[in-house]
């Protein structure tokens, strides 16, 4: 065979095998369909800025474990792009928005998960948004993937609208939950551009109920540390209070003192003040012939520029009782703990024994009353008042925060 004729064969094949790859692709998903999918009249599709909820009452909702981040400096320390709601049994799961079910796709991660199966039931809005309900029954058995399939309640095609049941929910292993998205342009994104104001503050209202510290509904890389709770679990887990937080020596201790320092009774929980990666865990050895020879650092890391610091003061030279506070920390170089999380108990040697808290921002301590929640604050200001100390705010400073 001549040349020509073997690389005209080779052309050929080459087409035929590209055609068999990308044609079936572009039939899955038309790009012509962007063009036209038109709801018609049946909706304002121009922008979704008034999405509802997907559970009739917050009473079918049994608890929130997670909802949106793209960064593990949240709440519960992980990045989850969607929102779980964990619903009772036999709950109606309704519509957000409007739309056509563009997929209804059966998902099976193996025999070895214990979450094995779950339904995917995604409804259009427009050309570029898709709104998303995973049904998560928490079962490894196909009977209940197929009870689960048969409680859906609409089909690929049908057009649905805000607050129609689309289906029941089947709850079956501790974890079951809905697991709900929105995806724009390809992408997963903050669900609260698109919720009605009525519907966020029924989701903040939803998210309260189980986690009243949690100030936002979605988090990302640029969500301020705003929100941090006590150290201390309640008022009677403190000894005494002495020194507050000042940068100036007009405060009732008449000193600077970059932090407040918690005066644990023994065994009394050290809370995790906010979320973060532990990124250091430090012997500290000050040197002999000094009552505060050893202290522990623990320094938990928010963002880049942002860390909470507990540096347990043990009060005493013998490394035996340094050991015996380190035994007592409950978290580990690298880990990442969730706000209000115990990650240690304190071991109090005498009455000078204390945790020292700080905030450290781009290297500094900084005024830790700018990083608390209202509630937090009023906690602390609590804390302060139990003590019978006449201070009128936990941080005293040279000039005031802007």
């Amino acid at each position: 065979m001549k040349k020509k004729g073997i690389i005209s064969l080779i052309i050929v094949a080459v087409v035929i095998i590209a055609g068999i790859i990308i044609v079936p692709r572009i039939l899955e998903n038309p790009p012509w369909e962007e063009n036209f999918f038109d709801p018609g009249e049946r909706y304002d599709w121009g922008h979704l800025d008034y999405m509802d909820v997907i559970f009739e009452n917050e009473s079918y909702i049994y608890t929130v474990n997670d909802a949106w981040s793209t960064t593990n400096s949240c709440p519960w320390a992980r990045a989850h792009e969607g929102f779980d709601f964990a619903l009772i049994n036999d709950s109606k799961v309704l519509a957000a928005a409007p739309g056509q079910v563009s997929i209804i796709r059966e998902k099976d991660w193996g025999e070895a998960t214990e979450n094995r199966y779950m339904v995917e039931v995604s409804i259009r809005f427009n050309h570029s948004v898709y709104v998303n309900y995973n049904f998560e029954p928490w079962t490894n058995e196909s009977s209940d993937h197929e009870n689960q399939k048969s409680l859906i309640n609409v089909s690929i095609g049908d057009w649905v609208e805000v607050g129609q049941e689309i289906a029941l929910f089947l709850e079956i292993g501790e974890g079951a939950h809905i697991h709900f998205d929105v995806i724009e342009d390809d992408v997963r994104t903050r669900l609260d551009r698109y919720y009605s104001p009525a519907a966020y503050n029924r989701m903040m209202g939803l998210v309260h109920i189980y986690h009243p510290d949690w100030p936002y509904l979605c988090y990302d890389e640029n969500t301020p540390l705003d929100y941090m709770v006590a150290s201390f679990e309640f008022n009677g887990s403190i000894s005494k209070v002495v020194k507050g937080y000042s940068n100036t020596v007009l405060c009732p201790w008449n000193e600077i003192h970059l932090g407040f320092d918690f005066y644990f009774k023994d065994s009394s929980k050290v809370l995790a003040a906010a979320p973060g990666q532990v990124t250091k865990i430090e012997f500290i050895d000050r040197g002999t012939g000094r009552q505060d020879r050893y202290a522990l650092r623990l320094v938990i890391n928010y963002s880049i520029t942002i860390a909470t610091e507990y540096l347990f003061e043990i009060w005493s030279d013998s490394y035996l009782d340094y050991q015996q506070q380190a035994s007592m920390m409950h978290v580990e170089l690298g880990e990442w703990v969730q706000l209000g999380w115990d990650i240690a108990r304190f071991y109090n040697v005498n009455s000078s024994a204390h945790v020292h808290f700080a905030v450290i921002e781009n290297g500094s301590p900084a005024p830790i009353c700018q990083y608390y929640s209202v509630d937090a604050y009023n906690k602390m200001m609590g804390l302060i008042e139990y003590h019978g100390l006449n201070w009128t705010k936990i941080c005293y400073l040279m000039f005031p925060l802007p």
